[in-house]
């Protein structure tokens, strides 16, 4: 057994490694939170700017969810481990200070207040304790997010291979049915070290579905390390722990996308932008642009000296209620006519002015058109109008209808539009 030991021995450069790194964890960890604080904001933005635009945003936004809390898990990871790391700094420092250690006859204490006679004096203990604790918050951060991760990946492939392979070959309830409670037992076995594993006979009917697991779900990284952790921890600590650390990391990324604290119905709109929205395209005059408070519907002017129109329309919670309720692409929402003739051919681009003005663009020829007036007319299918009504008990009710026309009149310079 000795010769075994001496074999695994740790060598000397890693043994220099563990115990004088500390000032690497410090510059990594601060490094780490300021890269993943960035991460997370790209993320938010890369949402609010591109996905809100289509109506497929229901189907990516639980892998994206999920993509946030494996940040989540680090960002909250690297911060703990900080904070800890800070605290093991204030010991050695104070420790240094106080190299003579604990004075116990200048602490009186009075019954039935005690100090143990086996208390070392100085703060060794409480150092090598806050330096392990640091370890393993990292060591569970990184874990937690690769495993999370491998989960992801796993479910992004099953998700693929129904879609684009076996959906026109067969009924793949069964085969969603087979991966998914696989992944469930996975999971459990997961939080539960391995105890699916090590029931007899259960075993080799878990077998094949968990290699499997294990290869796409990156678990083979982190295996060993694991074996470690757990042959060496309490399994009821360990378990609460690492849940308390999941569930503190979903609850933050929940809160940063404002689904807690914030009832509005759509969590990604500026609703007082929206509201100042509806109320400025009300006055005509607000139908072009240039004015300081936008409209939902705009053109460049009242007078047109292009050959095209360039119509924005304001993207709102109302088109992305209704484009995952049909969904339907983003431009069937419009019946764009001049002059009551329908506009059958238009292309579409998106827009962003700031923050809280962005939507759709379109391109509208009217260089067949002759000068003079003309009315450019949206139907907007999201859009709605309140009717008023009275109810049985002779109360007055206001009822949301969809569909609503928008009249946009112009001035078309033509003779000005050619000479450019």
């Amino acid at each position: 057994m000795s010769q075994q030991n001496q074999e695994h021995k740790i060598p000397s450069w890693l043994q220099r490694i563990q115990e004088n790194s500390s000032e690497l964890e410090l510059l990594i960890s601060g490094g780490a939170i300021y890269g993943l604080l960035q991460a997370s904001d790209s993320i938010y933005q890369y949402i609010s700017k591109y996905l809100l635009l289509t109506s497929k945003f229901g189907d990516l936004f639980g892998y994206i969810f999920m993509f946030q809390i494996v940040i989540s898990m680090l960002l909250l990871g690297f911060i703990s481990h900080l904070i800890v790391r800070a605290y093991w700094l204030a010991l050695v420092c104070l420790n240094y200070v106080y190299p003579e250690g604990i004075k116990f006859d200048n602490i009186k204490l009075q019954k039935p207040y005690f100090i143990k006679n086996n208390t070392r004096n100085d703060l060794y203990n409480e150092i090598v304790k806050a330096d392990k604790i640091c370890g393993l918050i990292l060591y569970t951060s990184i874990t937690a997010c690769i495993l999370f991760a491998g989960i992801i990946i796993y479910m992004m492939i099953v998700s693929a291979l129904d879609v684009y392979f076996l959906n026109d070959l067969f009924d793949t309830k069964i085969f969603f049915d087979i991966f998914g409670y696989s992944l469930v037992l996975y999971i459990l076995d997961l939080i539960l070290s391995g105890l699916f594993r090590k029931i007899p006979y259960f075993s080799y009917i878990t077998y094949p579905f968990f290699k499997i697991l294990d290869f796409l779900t990156l678990r083979f990284i982190v295996k060993k390390s694991l074996w470690k952790l757990s042959s060496n921890s309490n399994i009821i600590k360990r378990t609460l722990l690492v849940s308390i650390f999941v569930s503190a990391s979903i609850f933050y990324t929940v809160e940063q996308n404002g689904a807690i604290f914030d009832e509005r119905d759509n969590i990604w709109v500026d609703y007082e932008q929206y509201e100042r929205d509806i109320a400025s395209y009300r006055d005509g005059d607000f139908s072009y642009s240039g004015v300081s408070w936008p409209s939902k519907y705009t053109i460049q002017s009242k007078l047109i000296s292009d050959n095209f129109i360039r119509l924005q329309i304001i993207y709102s919670y109302h088109e992305h209620e209704y484009l995952q309720k049909n969904d339907c692409e983003i431009n069937k929402l419009y019946n764009i006519k001049i002059n009551n003739t329908i506009i059958e051919t238009t292309n579409w681009s998106r827009f962003k002015k700031n923050n809280h003005s962005s939507g759709i663009e379109f391109i509208i020829p009217i260089d067949s058109y002759s000068k003079g007036h003309h009315m450019l007319s949206i139907y907007d299918e999201s859009n709605f109008t309140r009717v008023e009504t009275t109810n049985d008990q002779g109360k007055t009710e206001y009822i949301e209808q969809n569909g609503k026309e928008i009249l946009i009149p112009f001035w078309y310079d033509k003779l000005a539009a050619n000479k450019k």
